[in-house]
């Protein structure tokens, strides 16, 4: 289970990418108006996404998850 998890961990932070970089971009994002802003969140985004992929094997449960979450400033 800890790598079934680990994995999805990953497997998330690569979907961010696809979605702020691909062409499946995300409504959420994409409706920000400021490009200053948009540009911040996108970046916050990524950074998170690379942090997911590269320490996916440190994130060992949902609250450690939650944690790198709410560390780069993604939540509200």
């Amino acid at each position: 289970m800890a790598r079934i998890f680990s994995d999805s961990v990953g497997f998330a932070g690569a979907k961010m990418v696809r979605r702020i970089l691909g062409l499946a971009h995300v409504e959420d994002i994409e409706s920000i108006e400021d490009p200053k802003i948009r540009s911040a969140c996108e970046m916050k985004a990524l950074r998170l996404a690379r942090s997911l992929m590269l320490d996916r094997a440190a994130i060992g449960d949902v609250k450690t998850l939650r944690a790198r979450i709410e560390a780069h400033d993604v939540v509200a």
